[in-house]
């Protein structure tokens, strides 16, 4: 097949609803669920499906409808991506081996589009460019002012850029007015003065350009980067409003927003506030925002993103500013994070409630109702001092608690401290999920325990201590299974002594009885660890408050039973061979369970990169500790003692164990509703998290999935049980259960970038060299240029050394700058 008419992408993506007619050209059966979001799942059209798990979605960040299969291919194929890769798809099935070309020209003539109309009208850029009098090659004006974007030989240049920052509420007029543009080619000059082209065709690249330099903004996978010269004085959206400001003669104006990023500050021009952005929330404060532009204004509003570090980095501005200007902290409320959202874009995007918007930043003016003014963040929530946006825990919801079935519930009530709660609910959830051997739950077509691994990391001596009494819920069945093993003993060598004494050949010897264990060493042999599950009948707790002693046992080949925990993760069999006695044990289907705790160091000792596929199975809550004094003899008004109410609960655990571990399986499963609520959660949680961290963190939030369900099991089982009834043959996950495990893994998802984020810093910094890579684990996570100066000093590096050391730190990526002299490992 050939074509004469080149098609353009953009183009046919908008004259196809982004998409969505080619999808409902092959498949007429779609459905859409939430009107410009998601459609409702269906079968694969490329096998023969039994199972409605092919989902159809609109990415904002792609601007196009995307597709994902998440009930697993019989032939094992990842089917995902977007439309042009579903076309691929369907035209190879036909038959048809064509070019990425001659797919969007047979695109279009299947959906009847007029070729005319979406094709590509790219011209050269070797034309000549206006500079003020004087007219420039492009070439030359990138040598003169150091970059060139080449905008006049990419027609969808707006229009593209608009296809992705419509869904932001952001219109054209406000991208022109703040040069905003889609790019796919531009020049520029390196480090060593040489003029490059660089070729952006093959994603959507976002240019935010000055006079002098260009932000390069890549949608997904999320980076920016810079051409040309960068400010040291960053304010994007400064120049439109000193324009603005000229005209009007500097007429003190009401309110001036300080948002978080590019995207933020487009997005409320589009509503009618004043806005500009600096590098990043952790950036400085320029100095021509408090010698010039704060001063047009009566009052500053900091409007940050809704995670930690958003909070952290708006208390440290509002603080910083409040002596010399009337301003204050923009608190969000939970509707957007409940949505999936974190930044003012993602409140548009999501259709929340524009209106409430205005009021509550409004009410930040000093205006509104006062019933309805939102809590503003002042500076005094904190201490007057440096606190790194680590600091931050995100907790559990309140209503996770609230809801919680009454066994668990009661256990945490005794925990005032948030995350001394935290760390209670999710070890016992993990400790617990090993208990129930005969309970399961339906997922990619295979059943699955409700085992969890979870990883709690903080500081030293900073409240990791909680998970003991987790510990305690088993110590029962550990005490049942020690007592039945000395018995089973007793009987054996009675038995033996009668067999020995028989002499009847004929007589079977009496088998030597299998200890077993709940609690399982993390500190044994590879051999051990099988062997503990055949005797325990495939279930077991790893539970170490110190993951030390894991990574200790894997750096030993006798210990290193890394492939062991990965298998079983998933129920998959494993095995043991050994030469000298010729044994071997195979375990099918173990059900193992891991929690650990640890400090951050530890994080790294066991789990050695990102990538390490041991690290994507785990649930992680990383916590930091104020280092305030905790009364440690404090007791709950008309309450039992804490130790007595756990050996209660152990108690109780071991009764369900008795009543439960030889029974009938249990299935557990999901509504329908929860089905589409779990898969559209996560759909949008894997795309945003690849865009921030890269394909690697892909695994985790897959995982994670995995984790959720089996968290509703938990919940679920416990509930039903603690009732006194039989488990049934199936059981039906509640609302109230789906939704606390929804909010404990969408909280432990923020936990997960704070982890990723170091075990990926940390795999950087061991690739510099000795002396570097010294300096750097010598310094703490915040400073100041002098304390960097005197452990450097300290380690006998010199002043001209350590500066060169500075510069290569920034270069990797390892150091930010968020104020003058102060620094901050990333």
């Amino acid at each position: 097949m050939t074509t004469k008419i080149n098609i353009d992408k953009a183009a046919l993506l908008r004259a196809s609803n982004h998409g969505l007619n080619f999808y409902s050209f092959v498949m007429p059966q779609l459905k859409m669920l939430k009107e410009g979001e998601v459609c409702e799942n269906t079968y694969n059209p490329f096998y023969p499906d039994k199972n409605p798990s092919f989902s159809i979605y609109f990415s904002p960040k792609m601007g196009r409808w995307m597709f994902k299969d998440y009930g697993g291919a019989p032939d094992g194929r990842e089917y995902s991506g977007d439309v042009f890769d579903f076309a691929g798809l369907y035209y190879e099935m036909a038959g048809l081996k064509l070019t990425f070309g001659q797919r969007l020209f047979k695109i279009a003539e299947d959906l009847g589009i007029d070729p005319q109309t979406v094709k590509s009208k790219a011209r050269s850029y070797a034309g000549n460019i206006a500079v003020g009098f004087r007219k420039l090659n492009a070439k030359d004006h990138a040598r003169e002012v150091g970059f060139n974007l080449l905008s006049d030989e990419y027609s969808g240049c707006i229009a593209d850029a608009h296809s992705y920052f419509s869904h932001y509420g952001i219109s054209e007029d406000v991208l022109l007015r703040y040069n905003v543009k889609a790019v796919k080619r531009y020049l520029y000059i390196d480090k060593d003065g040489v003029l490059q082209s660089r070729n952006c065709s093959d994603a959507l690249v976002i240019a935010y350009e000055d006079v002098y330099g260009a932000k390069i903004y890549q949608p997904s996978p999320k980076k920016f980067w810079y051409i040309g010269k960068k400010s040291p004085d960053y304010i994007f959206g400064f120049n439109q409003l000193l324009a603005r400001n000229r005209r009007s003669g500097y007429d003190q104006q009401e309110t001036l927003i300080i948002t978080g990023g590019e995207k933020d500050v487009l997005t409320l021009t589009s509503l009618g506030f004043d806005a500009v952005c600096f590098n990043s929330e952790t950036a400085g404060i320029p100095k021509l925002a408090t010698d010039v532009l704060f001063h047009w204004y009566k009052r500053i509003i900091v409007m940050y993103d809704n995670d930690p570090t958003g909070l952290a980095s708006t208390i440290k501005v509002v603080k910083r500013l409040k002596a010399d200007f009337n301003v204050a902290g923009f608190k969000w409320g939970s509707n957007l994070k409940e949505a999936g959202g974190k930044d003012v874009s993602d409140y548009i995007r999501l259709k929340l409630d524009i209106d409430l918007l205005r009021e509550q930043i409004a009410c930040c003016e000093g205006e509104g109702d006062t019933e309805d003014q939102p809590t503003l963040i002042d500076g005094s929530e904190v201490p007057d001092m440096k606190v790194p946006a680590e600091a931050y825990t995100p907790h559990i919801p309140e209503e996770v608690y609230r809801d919680l079935p009454e066994f668990f519930k009661r256990l945490c009530d005794q925990f005032p401290d948030r995350t001394d709660k935290d760390i209670l609910l999710l070890s016992a959830l993990a400790v617990v999920s090993s208990f129930f051997p005969r309970v399961y739950g339906e997922h990619a077509r295979d059943k699955v325990g409700s085992n969890i691994y979870l990883f709690v990391s903080g500081p030293s001596a900073a409240g990791k201590g909680v998970m003991a009494w987790s510990r305690r819920l088993g110590n029962k069945i550990q005490a049942y299974l020690a007592q039945k093993f000395i018995t089973e003993m007793a009987n054996y060598e009675a038995e033996l002594a009668a067999y020995r004494s028989d002499g009847n050949p004929d007589t079977p010897k009496p088998l030597k009885p299998q200890q077993q264990t709940m609690f399982i060493p993390a500190n044994c042999s590879v051999s051990k660890i099988i062997q503990f599950l055949g005797a325990n009948q495939n279930f077991g707790v790893i539970m170490e408050t110190e993951a030390d002693t894991l990574a200790a046992a894997f750096k030993n080949d006798w210990g290193n039973f890394s492939d062991v925990l990965r298998k079983a993760f998933h129920h998959e069999t494993v095995s043991l061979a050994r030469k000298t006695n010729d044994e071997f044990i195979e375990i099918e289907r173990p059900h193992l369970s891991v929690v650990l705790s640890g400090t951050f160091n530890q994080v790294g000792n066991l789990l050695d990169s990102v990538e390490n596929g041991l690290f994507s199975r785990f649930l992680f809550y990383e916590f930091r500790s104020s280092q305030q004094w905790k009364n440690m003899y404090i007791q709950q008004d008309g309450s039992s003692e804490l130790a007595d109410l756990f050996d209660e609960a152990g108690s109780q655990i071991l009764n369900w164990w008795e009543r439960y571990y030889d029974g009938e399986d249990c299935i557990v499963r999901l509504q329908q509703q929860q089905i589409d609520r779990l898969n559209q959660y996560f759909a949008q949680k894997l795309e945003y998290f690849i865009s921030e961290h890269g394909d690697p963190i892909g695994a985790n939030i897959k995982r994670a999935a995995l984790s959720c369900y089996r968290i509703t099991i938990i919940l679920t089982v416990v509930r039903h049980v603690v009732s006194g009834q039989q488990l049934p043959e199936a059981l039906s996950v509640e609302d109230a259960d789906f939704n606390s495990a929804l909010g404990i893994v969408d909280t432990l998802n923020y936990h997960l970038q704070k982890t990723y984020s170091r075990l990926e810093n940390s795999s950087k910094s061991s690739k510099l060299k000795a002396q570097p890579r010294a300096l750097y684990d010598a310094l703490p996570e915040e400073f100041s240029r002098q304390e960097y100066n005197g452990i450097a000093e300290k380690l006998k590096i010199k002043y001209k050394t350590a500066e060169r050391y500075l510069e290569v730190l920034f270069r990797e990526k390892l150091l930010e700058r968020y104020e003058q002299g102060e620094y901050r490992k990333l």
